[in-house]
């Protein structure tokens, strides 16, 4: 009797042990883990990646379309400052494409790893746990890819996004950056311009409910430091409070081309077309979408002239009104 109860003890015990070791079931939460990562663009003119994509000013806004809509957009002052930029603008892109955008030009006559590794290096300084996706249609930068950062993850499915709207001459480069909303291998990205000083860690901010793909949240457009919390009342901001220079989205096909149905007769700049998308309405046929634009507080992220004033983790030194940044970062 006593040997048999010993022995369903051991049989007990072998059974725990191996029951202790067996893998856990795999339920559907197993596979869909969320993959994050911080995105930008490195895009060029001229010979690239995908097809050709010459520096033409096609779609472009005229002088007379830049005086109409830029008092609509713009409080007086700023008005003044987009005028006169987009001709500038104007005057040099007829004789010459900027040196660093033009595709044509040998890759060993330009630095295509500079900006994306300055930016990549600044959230590794920051401890951020995610890598760098740079979006780009730069064969330079493919070829160079071993002086890439190691935080950097080359994405070259590059999408000529279809552009209908006239859009500001500076920034017509810029309506292929919302193809990054077709990068569907991601769960969130987090947009970032180059020219944004990255200070604290901002990891945490993914976690940041986008309703799958329905809510998208954007820098405060308050380049005048106003602190206002109703962001629709900056009369300053042509995307009426929305700046894309550091945005978090879901990727979703859907998403891409509902930005293309949004571009209307003229655009000024990706951020109106995003706003536009995300302002609940349907752009073209008023139906309600239930998608929303929000921003971040500006102790995340403000202009230049407003980081004394909110002490942000961020720093975006846009070019603005009284607001140089300086060779270094424009």
């Amino acid at each position: 009797m006593q040997r048999a109860l010993v022995a369903l003890a051991l049989l007990q015990l072998a059974s725990a042990l191996l029951h202790s070791h067996a893998q856990p079931k795999k339920t559907e939460e197993t596979y869909l883990t969320p993959k994050y990562a911080y995105v930008t663009m490195k895009f060029v003119y001229g010979k690239a990646l995908g097809e050709e994509y010459h520096a033409s000013l096609k779609n472009t806004m005229t002088e007379e379309q830049i005086e109409e809509e830029a008092p609509k957009l713009f409080d007086p002052e700023r008005a003044q400052f987009e005028i006169k930029k987009a001709r500038s603008f104007k005057v040099k892109a007829a004789t010459e494409v900027d040196h660093e955008s033009d595709g044509k030009t040998p890759c060993n006559k330009r630095d295509p790893l500079r900006q994306v590794n300055r930016l990549a290096a600044q959230l590794s300084n920051a401890s951020a746990k995610y890598p760098l996706v740079v979006y780009t249609n730069d064969e330079c930068l493919v070829e160079m890819k071993d002086g890439l950062a190691k935080n950097i993850i080359l994405e070259t499915n590059f999408k000529y996004l279809p552009r209908n709207c006239a859009m500001e001459g500076k920034n017509h480069m810029h309506f292929n950056k919302l193809g990054v909303f077709g990068l569907t291998q991601y769960k969130k990205l987090m947009w970032m311009d180059w020219d944004l000083q990255v200070k604290e860690n901002i990891d945490d901010l993914f976690e940041r409910d986008t309703n799958n793909g329905k809510t998208v949240y954007g820098q405060r457009d308050d380049w005048k430091c106003t602190g206002k919390q109703n962001v629709t009342k900056l009369w300053s901001s042509a995307s009426g409070g929305f700046c894309s220079g550091l945005m978090l989205f879901e990727p979703k096909k859907d998403t891409v081309d509902e930005l293309i149905g949004s571009q209307g007769k003229v655009c000024w700049g990706d951020q109106v077309v995003i706003a536009r998308t995300f302002s609940g309405k349907n752009f073209a046929t008023q139906a309600t979408t239930g998608k929303q634009w929000k921003v971040w507080d500006n102790e995340v992220i403000t202009f230049r002239g407003c980081q004394h004033k909110f002490h942000p983790k961020v720093v975006h030194h846009a070019d603005l009104p009284g607001n140089d940044p300086g060779p270094a970062w424009k």
